[in-house]
């Protein structure tokens, strides 16, 4: 009996390792979303995109929304975590049981994971198993608990016997049977004649778990009347960067008294963090800092690895309300990044063309200079109008009204798209176009611009409404808006002073931040990540549409508009339908 003992745990061993095998293999997919880029993938799996393209050569000439590529295990991260691509059928019980990890334990490595998400496709990280190298090497679950099994008897088999006939004839389940003889785990195993079974009592079988038992709902407030807000900026510099941190303090505080106003207490700690590494260590020692559930900065990039592992150690919501460009948001649950990143704009702005403007013509006037910005934009542009046989032609500046008009098309309306954002630009493109208006009076046509465009308004309103254009952007300071002009009152109240003349206002960006998280997680308490893509709070500038990077990161704000100044010098702002 010891012996046929030992047999059966040295399969099971064998079986365990199999299944190990198995589930390190080299690579997982990914099913790519629109916005994304190979770099933002390599950042949200940390792995290079020189990893990416070896694996997938055809994504050099970019990336196809819904289509799948293949991501390499990181090796020099495979001690920590892996990730796993969940197959058709797979439940997260199986998942326990392949990677011998808890369920809670998966969750938790998992904030944004949840059972209705749980689908085929969806990527979740798999944090490593609590059982050390030497344990795993000695005798594995199951094959410990063969050993402590008692079997009810021992069965020779016969010839044509099965698994299924074997267990049907003494009243077991075949799971019972297997389970008890773990060497029939491997997929080559044969029954053979003579050969001795392991019969185990009957057991009453355990009920497998579903998604939604094992996968627990947030329990906690649905509402927050208490909330501890902490603001980390360099609000000391005696410069015109010091007033925008001031003035975007102020406007948060404006946020503050709304929510006070409607009965949530807000206590709200205020610290200097400077611009350096250590400044920042510093502050993260001052006097309810560890308490808060959101902090506001900072402003310098060098700062925000310090501030997040902060943050994510004590489970605390940042907010990085300025720099677009963060990798920490793939690393940390609690980040979110307000500033849209320039790749997520383009690529929502694409779409956003792509839906408004699919029977169009395009001409992309060439200024001559180009920023780098501006080069990556007009290139994707290029690639999406290919993409959708979309028409397009190029034209360079200085040419004369009847160059441009045989660029026209005549059966198509047409939209003229700067290479570039910079005013010379615009005041070079704008004279062209009056001068075209003039020899040409009777040929329509629109006129697509860059987020910066915004700041020449004073200059150029009458322009954008003359030309019918559209700017594409992530903000719009709408004065039209009735609330707009009392906040202006409101502040100039209260801090007896103006806002700034730049753009965007940084006392409505501060207002607009504060209200969305203040009033978000006030109504919503724990379920604010579960609804932030639906929260809306009447903003005065930007808007905000928060979505998770991956299941274990960050959130980053996805909010493209289009701004059109009509002819009939109205002012409509058109959004890309969310899914």
């Amino acid at each position: 009996m010891k012996l046929i003992k030992s047999f059966f745990v040295l399969f099971a061993s064998w079986s365990m390792l199999a299944a190990t095998s198995w589930a390190q293999t080299p690579f997982f997919t990914h099913t790519v979303e629109a916005g994304e880029t190979v770099y933002s993938i390599s950042k949200i799996y940390q792995v290079t995109t020189e990893d990416i393209y070896r694996l997938n050569p055809e994504v050099r000439n970019g990336l196809r929304s819904g289509s799948t590529i293949k991501i390499p295990q990181n090796k020099g991260d495979q001690k920590f975590s892996r990730f796993h691509t969940i197959a058709k059928g797979e439940t997260l019980y199986q998942l326990t049981q392949l990677y011998q990890v808890s369920a809670e334990e998966i969750c938790l490595a998992n904030p944004g994971l949840t059972a209705s998400n749980f689908k085929v496709g969806e990527v979740i990280v798999i944090p490593p198993s609590k059982e050390t190298a030497a344990s795993k090497s000695k005798v594995s679950p199951n094959a410990q608990s063969v050993l402590t099994t008692e079997c009810k008897e021992m069965h020779r088999v016969k010839r044509r016997e099965t698994i299924f006939s074997i267990a049907r004839e003494y009243g077991i389940s075949t799971e019972e049977l297997i389970q008890a003889n773990p060497e029939m785990k491997n997929p080559e195993f044969k029954l053979k004649k003579g050969s001795m079974v392991c019969i185990p009592y009957p057991q009453q079988a355990p009920k497998t778990p579903s998604n939604q038992e094992l996968i627990p709902q947030k329990t906690g407030p649905e509402k927050m009347q208490q909330i501890t807000m902490t603001v980390l900026l360099p609000l000391t510099q005696n410069n015109s960067e010091g007033e925008k941190m001031i003035e975007f303090y102020q406007g948060l505080l404006l946020a503050v008294e709304d929510l006070k106003n409607q009965g949530t207490s807000v206590t709200v700690y205020t610290y200097d963090c400077g611009k350096t590494v250590g400044e920042m260590n510093t502050v993260l020692t001052r006097p309810g800092v560890a308490e808060s559930d959101l902090i506001f900065g900072p402003l310098a990039v060098t700062q925000i690895p310090t501030l997040s592992n902060f943050c994510k150690q004590k489970k605390i919501k940042m907010v990085v309300p300025f720099s677009s460009q963060c990798d920490e948001v793939y690393k940390n649950p609690y980040l979110y990044i307000s500033n849209v990143p320039k790749e997520i704009l383009f690529e929502e702005t694409y779409k956003l063309l792509q839906t408004q403007f699919s029977d169009r013509h395009f001409i992309i006037w060439n200024s001559g200079e180009q920023e780098k910005d501006d080069q990556a934009f007009i290139a994707g542009l290029k690639k999406t109008l290919k993409a959708h046989s979309i028409p397009f032609h190029e034209i360079s500046a200085g040419g004369s009204a009847s160059g441009l008009q045989s660029k026209m098309s005549s059966s198509r309306k047409n939209i003229i798209v700067s290479n570039s954002a910079s005013l010379k630009a615009l005041n070079r493109l704008t004279a062209e176009l009056t001068a075209f208006k003039q020899a040409y009076p009777n040929m329509a046509f629109s006129l697509l611009g860059h987020p910066e465009w915004q700041i020449y308004t004073a200059s150029q309103l009458n322009n954008f409404f003359r030309f019918d254009t559209y700017i594409y952007s992530s903000f719009y300071k709408n004065m039209n808006k009735a609330a707009c002009g009392p906040f202006e009152n409101r502040f100039k109240k209260s801090f007896k002073s103006t806002l700034q003349n730049t753009f965007p206002s940084f006392g409505m960006l501060g207002y607009d931040l504060g209200r969305f998280f203040l009033l978000g997680l006030s109504g919503n308490g724990i379920q604010f990540n579960n609804r932030i893509s639906t929260l809306k709070t009447a903003p005065l500038q930007h808007d905000f549409y928060f979505k998770r990077a991956s299941n274990w990161s960050g959130f980053i704000n996805n909010k493209v508009e289009l701004i059109h100044y009509t002819p009939q010098k109205t002012i409509d702002v058109i959004e890309f339908t969310k899914k």
